[in-house]
């Protein structure tokens, strides 16, 4: 659930890599860019929005079993990593450190049906961009939060291509 993020929040604030006991110039030496699916970049709108919609589709299609309730969601998935203090969620949500320019270019992707996520990568490209970072973002039809990652090396794969052209790209560099 939290790889866009992790990598995301590694490539924007390295001392992360050297607060867990890593050599920041092993990071910067080693990474020639960051690639993302389905990033989560801004913790407090997942908190307030996938769980609003989650609850509005168990009551859309009568399935009370098919979602948890949302506060039970949000405990299942955010609380036992982030806990419940909104201050820890900015401080661990990227789009706090999108006020820079980036070490590392970035391609963010997202499903076409992808939640608020889609919204997050638009906000994450504009923030970067407006401090000169190298960052690409596509839309990739057809496909939804978990449909993206599931079709890749498939016949339909929309997806490795724009990650091979962005790896070819930056790769050598």
């Amino acid at each position: 659930m939290f790889q866009g993020h992790l990598v995301s929040l590694l490539a924007l604030k390295p001392s992360f890599y050297e607060e867990a006991g890593y050599d920041q110039k092993e990071l910067m030496s080693c990474v020639k860019g960051v690639i993302t699916l389905s990033g989560v970049f801004h913790l407090g709108r997942l908190n307030k929005s996938i769980f609003t919609r989650l609850a509005n589709l168990r009551k859309r299609f009568h399935f009370p079993c098919l979602f948890l309730p949302p506060t039970q969601f949000r405990y299942f998935f955010l609380v036992p990593v982030f806990g419940t203090n909104k201050e820890v969620y900015f401080e661990a949500s990227p789009i706090t450190y999108a006020k820079q320019k980036s070490p590392f270019p970035m391609l963010l992707l997202n499903a076409q049906k992808d939640f608020h996520l889609a919204r997050d990568s638009k906000d994450m490209v504009k923030a970067l961009k407006e401090w000169g970072s190298d960052v690409m973002y596509q839309l990739v039809p057809k496909t939804n939060h978990h449909s993206i990652l599931a079709c890749m090396n498939t016949p339909n794969d929309l997806v490795t291509p724009i990650i091979s052209e962005f790896i070819q790209k930056y790769g050598n560099k």
